[in-house]
């Protein structure tokens, strides 16, 4: 399966699915030796797991071919706060512009982008058979797991869509768990429910293969 991991349909994809997860754009400006100052567009990347900020930085080095550094953890560092976090600058603003609204194109893509996507806001609960994705309710995040959620359609999940309050603060969460009709699996005796709900997370890591290992199910 790692094989899978070296196409770069799925490494471009994964970086955009980061991006949106995790990342943050701004300018940067900065002044030569000549004394002509320059505009560059940066695109960080700050996370506690330190798995998802090397794999958006080899990927780049390796696919995009732009000038990244992954940095960090620095206490020093008021950028990072302490975190390991990946940066790439470019004097090509239009390059970054369109990473910031690309959305996959391929079957491919749409794989490493759900694969990035996770490791940057995708959760598994404690008892290892649900797993989904959490965000605030605004109209374009609701877009977003909308897209996702066809997506998975396609690789035989069934997702749903839910809005809830966490600590009185409003999320949607897009979950994974069991089958196409959740009544149906009531009917049914609670090992067969277990088995069938650890079916579903083993297959998603199985098919997209997240880089953050402490998300992945252990017996």
């Amino acid at each position: 399966m790692a094989q899978m991991l070296t196409e770069p349909e799925y490494q471009r994809g994964y970086i955009l699915g980061a991006l949106r997860g995790d990342g943050c754009f701004s300018n940067w400006p900065w002044k030569s030796a000549s004394g002509k100052t320059y505009l560059y567009r940066k695109a960080e990347i700050m996370a506690i797991d330190k798995e998802m900020v090397e794999a958006v930085a080899d990927f780049s080095n390796i696919l995009l071919r732009v000038k990244s550094k992954l940095r960090g953890p620095t206490k020093n560092s008021t950028i990072a706060s302490g975190k390991p976090f990946w940066q790439w600058k470019t004097i090509d603003k239009n390059f970054i512009s369109k990473m910031e609204s690309r959305m996959p194109s391929n079957r491919e893509e749409w794989r490493g982008f759900i694969s990035g996507f996770f490791d940057a806001d995708g959760w598994l609960n404690k008892n290892k058979r649900c797993l989904g994705f959490g965000l605030k309710p605004i109209p374009n995040n609701k877009v977003l797991l909308g897209q996702i959620a066809e997506q998975l359609q396609h690789w035989g999940f069934f997702p749903k869509m839910y809005f809830y309050h966490n600590g009185g603060i409003g999320m949607l969460s897009l979950e994974l768990n069991g089958m196409a009709k959740p009544k149906e699996i009531l009917k049914l005796p609670t090992p067969e429910r277990r088995l069938i709900k650890e079916k579903v997370v083993t297959r998603f890591f199985s098919i997209f293969q997240p880089r953050i290992q402490r998300k992945y199910p252990t017996k």
